[in-house]
C-alpha cells in the first residue's frame, strides 16, 4: 500500500479564517492473487449463485435435472459436490437462486411461483413457504442479501406491478421479513424517497442488499447514498458514498429492454456493495465519456465502448468513512477486475480477475 499522505491547505475566505483539509487517500493496489482450479468442474455462469461460507467458496450450476452445489475448501484445497433433484417430492421444482444460510440450511428462490424453499443440507428435505399475496414473490438472492435469526428470514422481494405506473416506486416493497413459524411476511420496506413519484426502467432501479448483523444496507446502482434499515424496515441512516462517474439523469423507459440497459450502463453504476468483516467496499463501473462510441445506442457499439470500462473501488471503515480507493481496468480484454464473482478468504475480499491465462483456472485478487 502506498504511503498515506496528508496535504493541508489553508485558505482565507473574506474576513473569516478557516482551514480546509484536503486528504489524499491511500491507493488500493493488488496485493495477492488466488487461483481456483475448476478442472472437472463446471465454470460458474451468470445464472450461478455463489458465496463464501465456513472457509469455503461455493457456487451452483444448472444440470437440467438437478442443481449442482460445488464447494471449494481453502484449507484442504479440495472440491466437494452435492446434487439436488428438481423433480420428485423433495424436488426444487426449478433451477433458481440457492444461498447457504448456515451449516444445515439453504434458501432456494422460486421466482414466478410466489413462494420459496428451505433446504436441509444434511437430509436434503425441502420445505416450501408461500406468500399470501400471489403478486408477491422472491427477488434476486445473493450470499450477502439474506438475514436469518432462526425464525425471521429476510430477503429481497418483488411485487407484480408495471414499472411504468407512476406509483410503482412508492408502493412496491423491495425487501421483506418472513416469519417461518407463522408462514407469512410480517414487514417490508420499499424504494428510497429519492426514487419515488417517478418512473424508471428496471435497469435503472437495480440494487444490492448487504446484511451485516441486524442491519440491512441498500445500495441502489444509481444513488450516491447507502441506506441502512433495521429489522422492522425502518430507515436508520442515509450515508453519502458518491462518485462523479455515476450519472443520475433518468433516461426514461424504452420499449426495447436492451436500450434501457445501454442507457443505464453508459451513465455509470454502483455495481456492488461488499463487506469483508472489517471494511466495506463500494464499486463503480463506468466508461469514460471521451472513450464512448459516438453512437453507442446499438449493442455492437455499446460492447465496443465497454472495452474501455473502468472499475473503481471505494474502501470504507465501519462508519462509512473512506479510507482508500483505487481504479482499475474493468474489461477482460485489458486484464481488468470485476465483481461478477468474488469471495472472502482469511478476512480479505477477493475480486475476479477477468483475463484468463489458462483454461479452467480462474484468478482472484485482493486489494490493499
Amino acid at each position: 500500500m502506498r504511503p498515506f499522505l496528508v496535504l493541508l491547505f489553508i485558505s482565507l475566505c473574506f474576513s473569516c479564517e478557516s482551514k480546509e483539509k484536503a486528504l489524499i487517500l491511500p491507493l488500493l493496489e493488488i496485493t495477492d492473487i488466488t487461483v481456483l482450479d475448476f478442472t472437472d468442474m463446471p465454470i460458474p455462469d451468470e445464472r450461478s449463485s455463489f458465496g463464501t461460507y465456513s472457509n469455503s467458496f461455493y457456487f451452483t450450476h444448472d444440470l437440467l435435472d438437478s442443481l449442482g452445489l460445488y464447494r471449494y475448501d481453502f484449507e484442504e484445497d479440495i472440491w466437494e459436490s452435492t446434487f439436488f433433484p428438481l423433480d420428485g417430492p423433495n424436488g426444487l421444482k426449478k433451477y433458481d437462486d440457492f444461498i447457504l444460510i448456515n451449516d444445515t440450511l439453504a434458501i432456494h428462490g422460486l421466482k414466478g411461483f410466489s413462494s420459496f424453499q428451505l433446504v436441509n443440507l444434511k437430509s436434503n428435505q425441502v420445505e416450501t413457504f408461500r406468500f399470501s399475496d400471489t403478486k408477491m414473490g422472491i427477488s434476486k438472492l445473493t450470499s450477502s442479501s439474506v438475514y436469518y435469526d432462526g425464525n425471521i428470514l429476510g430477503f429481497p422481494i418483488s411485487y407484480s406491478m408495471s414499472n411504468k405506473d407512476e406509483n410503482y416506486t412508492k408502493e412496491v416493497p423491495i425487501y421483506g421479513f418472513y416469519d417461518i413459524g407463522l408462514s407469512k411476511l410480517v414487514t417490508s420496506f420499499g424504494f428510497p424517497e429519492e426514487f419515488q413519484n417517478y418512473t424508471f426502467s428496471t435497469n435503472f432501479l437495480n440494487r444490492d442488499f448487504l446484511v451485516v448483523g441486524e442491519t440491512i444496507h441498500l445500495s441502489m446502482h444509481k444513488s450516491d447514498f447507502i441506506y441502512s434499515f433495521d429489522l422492522n424496515g425502518g430507515l436508520k441512516k442515509k450515508t453519502s458514498v458518491s462518485s462523479s462517474y455515476v450519472s443520475h439523469v433518468n433516461p426514461g423507459i424504452e420499449t426495447n429492454q436492451i436500450q434501457n440497459m445501454i442507457s443505464t450502463m453508459l451513465g455509470g453504476i454502483y455495481s456492488s456493495f461488499l463487506y469483508d468483516g472489517k471494511y466495506f467496499y463500494r464499486s463503480v463501473l463506468y466508461v469514460p465519456k471521451h472513450l464512448q462510441q459516438e453512437d453507442s445506442g446499438d449493442l455492437k457499439s455499446f460492447m465496443e465502448s465497454y472495452e474501455n470500462a473502468r472499475f473503481k473501488v471505494i474502501k470504507l471503515d465501519k462508519n462509512f468513512e473512506i479510507v482508500a480507493e483505487g481504479e482499475f481496468d474493468g474489461a477482460s480484454s485489458k486484464k481488468g477486475i470485476g465483481d461478477n464473482f468474488y469471495f472472502i478468504k482469511e478476512g480479505s475480499l477477493y475480486y475476479w480477475l477477468l483475463d484468463k491465462q489458462k483454461e479452467d483456472l480462474e484468478r482472484f485478487v485482493t486489494l490493499e
